[in-house]
């Protein structure tokens, strides 16, 4: 049809016509009903179908072990430490792997993936990097920054140069009646780390003694506003709760600190929640990068949201210092993942990406009239704030 040709075409544009055949990465059987997401394909007959109809070997491969070890482990780690974690940055690494090692048995040079990002070669620096797409709607640049070079190299991505409006209007042009598309549907699954099922899964494989109950407490009325049944029903940044007898609480407190001595839960109300900086872990960056001094750029905390203009302070062993240069409202959970580009709007270079540690924040109250220094002359957070603040230190 004349929408694959199409596509072909822009395949055969990218200098990589070599590529034959396609690979399918699904997580059917490898994880049980409660752990699937929005990205979960159900029917991989559908799938061969398809390929059969586009005259394409089908092949499947099965990375169960894999996805237990580096993803659902940390998931369970993350939450019941009371820590944020996105599987999906750490699941589109392995996929990649798991694809470009099938490939290599079948003797294929390239593969192909759906995301809406792009792959740039510089000649000067003789290294890959990550562009955001054309369709800042759509990018996910920001799903690919934990790919390593040798990643980067063998990945094609056909969908570089397109909007989605586009590629839905290729879909409909096909006659084939594949599986409508789940990004636009109005009953998005979340990924299986925030669903409800995902706790449930925790508690029946973990030891009962590594539950934690406790309460959920207003941090700064210094109230209890509910009990809760155990930590691992909850992550930070979570809002829109439910107590421990299943009634609504005011949505617009949200989960910030986690006790797992106690079991204590600390929430704010969003208007109490800014932040002007964070530290940050498992930074990411090119190997070209001057490191010796501050580096100006703009960060995403997730796909959909703004490029904020910001200062990247170096520290050593993979961490750094984020500056902001205003004040934001929001919260940045421990565990989240962020992604700093050159510049922002379409085709911004992705230059790193790190793990939020923890972060400053404003809190606009007559009992928390501070705004957090990064640190004083010493390195340190200055103590006279510590003590004022106590146990909301960090945010």
């Amino acid at each position: 049809s004349k929408a694959i040709k199409y596509l072909n075409q822009r395949t055969e544009e990218s200098g990589d016509k070599d590529f034959e055949t396609q690979v399918g990465l699904t997580t059917e059987e490898l994880v049980k009903k409660p752990l699937r997401g929005d990205c979960f394909i159900d029917d991989l007959k559908k799938i061969k179908e398809f390929s059969d109809w586009l005259g394409i070997p089908f092949y499947a491969a099965k990375g169960h072990d894999r996805f237990n070890d580096q993803i659902i482990s940390n998931a369970f780690t993350a939450r019941l430490g009371g820590q944020k974690y996105h599987p999906c940055f750490d699941c589109q690494k392995l996929k990649v792997e798991i694809l470009i090692e099938k490939a290599k048995l079948l003797g294929a040079d390239r593969v192909a993936t759906g995301h809406y990002a792009k792959v740039y070669f510089s000649q000067i620096e003789n290294s890959f990097s990550v562009l955001s797409s054309n369709d800042l709607d759509s990018d996910q640049s920001l799903l690919l920054t934990h790919l390593d070079q040798e990643h980067l190299e063998k990945l094609v991505l056909p969908l570089s140069e397109m909007r989605k409006a586009e590629v839905l209007k290729l879909y409909k042009k096909l006659d084939f009646d594949l599986q409508a598309s789940k990004s636009n549907s109005k009953n998005l699954q979340p990924c299986f780390s925030e669903s409800k099922g995902f706790s449930v899964y925790v508690e029946s494989s973990v030891a009962p003694s590594l539950i934690k109950e406790g309460m959920i407490r207003d941090g700064v009325e210094d109230d209890i506003i509910s009990e809760h049944l155990g930590l691992h029903h909850f992550y930070p940044g979570q809002s829109k709760l439910k107590t421990s007898l299943d009634r609504s609480i005011d949505p617009h407190f949200t989960l910030v600190e986690f006790s797992t001595q106690d079991g204590t839960i600390t929430a704010y109300k969003d208007h109490f929640l800014t932040y002007s900086y964070q530290y940050v872990e498992d930074l990411k960056i090119s190997e070209f990068r001057d490191v010796s001094r501050p580096l100006d750029a703009f960060i995403k905390t997730s796909s959909h949201s703004e490029f904020l203009p910001c200062r990247l302070i170096f520290k050593g062993n993979n961490c750094g210092l984020v500056e902001y240069y205003s004040i934001h409202k929001g919260f940045l959970a421990p565990g989240e993942e962020v992604c700093f580009y050159n510049k922002k709007g379409t085709a911004a270079k992705v230059i790193a990406g790190a793990k939020v540690v923890s972060g400053g924040a404003f809190f606009k109250s007559l009992l928390y009239p501070y705004r957090l220094e990064a640190e004083d002359d010493n390195g340190e957070l200055q103590n006279d704030v510590r003590e004022k603040l106590g146990p909301n230190l960090k945010y």
